[in-house]
């Protein structure tokens, strides 16, 4: 082990002495202190926070990714000076000479990442201390909303009753003879049609109805003086001329809570979220919420030539599938939740760390930092590839190069890291938690199996090269 340290101790400071490094840092500090001062987001304090954060910790994980990699050169200059044959004629293996040079890199990230991580925070608070907020609900959304590490809980949706519904829908419709003419008829099909039907149809709020949604799990702090928010996003199918919908919340169950009624009116499709009372939420941490299609606003309907509250005046509510509406409330600290996301960012450094060295053990460095990069973009747009997958023909003249680059592109997607699956900055730019159990798959994913599978294969590449010769 002293030994390994002796190795990272020189790495750190060969890393200090190197001129791209200190540009980089120049770099770093320039952005998280500048920006600031001209990073204004939407005009208020909550904004301006969040496109700090957004912009800082988004050009902190570029450029410490870049850094990492070019630090590689380190190997690389040793091996083209020759200075390798020296240490090599030492008593120290191989390996822990590959392991001591990614330790060395990996604990200089880690100062630089510390570093970063205490800029930033230090700057939120001085933007949310210098800022003027617009209004008391602009410092109650930067303190309620941004400032903070909020669990979310989703709506109950009663995926078991579409299922059934659907089922007997599809009997009814069987037995009354309405397929008999069809000769390929798929079931499973079918029913998957008419449950999504169902679904569509209980999403769908029509005019002077309400729906009822049931929240479990909702382990806030009930006290009076805390608040839970609802986020959530309409649509309404025959949009008002104004565009706005206007709805009444009832929060919590009459039975259990005295409810919080809360009338809105909020533009459609888009997302709106508003605070109530934390104990709103029953002792039993359920929390029910009734939503109506009403016009609450007898004075403001939504069609001035109709009454304000019939079929004719109000739209059909639609509860958009993927966003819907959830619950959020408080359960860590901001200043934790940054820690998380550096954890993260951390983990991303540490595989490119060893991809540096792998690529730099095998090739000359300008090649190795090519190759580099490249499963770096790949890590990124990972995502972008896999969905990509999906749209590729298995017909036409080109078949056989369809197919063969499939299998390559699913070969290369088993092999590289999907980084943007750990990309947590706009988790925490929304005021969200982001989770312990997050931290621990992308460290026991990226930063123990995949790194290591590259940390092994850099040490047995470099056991069997022979130093004496130079990579082009």
């Amino acid at each position: 082990m002293t030994s390994i340290w002796a190795v990272a101790r020189h790495m750190i400071a060969e890393a200090i002495r190197m001129k791209i490094a200190l540009f980089f840092i120049c770099l770093l500090a320039l952005l998280i202190f500048g920006l600031p001062f001209v990073a204004r987001g939407d005009g208020t304090v909550s904004g301006a926070v969040q496109a700090f954060m957004t912009y800082a910790l988004t050009a902190v994980s570029f450029l410490l990714a870049l850094l990492t990699l070019f630090m590689s050169r380190s190997l690389s200059d040793e091996l083209v000076n020759r200075q390798i044959l020296i240490l090599m004629a030492k008593p120290l293996p191989r390996w822990q000479f590959m392991f001591g040079k990614w330790l060395g890199i990996v604990v200089f990230d880690v100062v630089l990442l510390v570093i970063a991580g205490a800029g930033i925070c230090g700057m939120v608070r001085y933007i949310a201390a210098s800022e003027p907020a617009r209004d008391e609900l602009d410092r109650q959304k930067l303190d309620g909303e941004v400032l903070t590490a909020r669990h979310r809980v989703e709506a109950e949706v009663p995926g078991d009753m579409f299922k059934r519904v659907a089922e007997t829908e599809f009997e009814r419709r069987r037995e009354e003879g309405l397929y008999a003419d069809i000769t390929d008829l798929n079931p499973d099909r079918v029913k998957e049609d008419l449950r999504r039907q169902v679904e569509a149809d209980w999403r769908s709020i029509v005019p002077l109805t309400y729906r009822v949604l049931q929240f479990d799990n909702v382990l806030c702090d009930r006290r009076a003086d805390r608040t839970i928010q609802i986020r959530y996003k309409a649509v309404a199918t025959r949009s008002p001329p104004d565009e706005i919908i206007r709805s009444r919340w009832v929060i919590g169950d009459p039975e259990k809570v005295a409810p919080v009624v809360v009338l809105r009116r909020d533009v459609h499709d888009r997302f709106h979220t508003f605070s109530v009372r934390a104990d709103a939420v029953a002792e039993d941490r359920t929390l029910t919420i009734r939503l109506d299609n009403v016009n609450p606003y007898a004075d403001d309907p939504a069609y001035p030539r109709e009454p304000p509250n019939t079929v004719y005046s109000l739209p059909v509510i639609r509860l958009d599938e993927k966003a819907g509406v959830e619950v959020l409330f408080a359960v860590g600290t901001f200043e934790g939740n940054v820690v998380r996301v550096l954890a993260l960012i951390l983990f991303k450094l540490m595989f490119l760390a060893a991809l540096g060295l792998l690529a730099t053990s095998v090739f000359s460095f300008p090649v190795a930092c090519m190759v580099s990069l490249t499963v770096y973009v790949l890590a990124g747009a990972r995502g972008f590839i896999a969905e990509a997958l999906l749209y590729l023909g298995d017909e036409g003249a080109v078949q056989v190069f369809q197919i063969v680059f499939g299998l390559v592109l699913r070969v290369v997607l088993f092999v590289i890291p999907d980084f943007p699956r750990y990309d947590a900055v706009d988790v925490l730019v929304d005021g969200r938690n982001v989770t312990l159990l997050w931290v621990l798959q992308g460290f026991g994913r990226l930063a123990v199996i995949q790194t290591g599978v590259l940390l092994l294969l850099a040490c047995l590449l470099f056991h069997r090269r022979e130093v004496s010769e130079v990579s082009i």
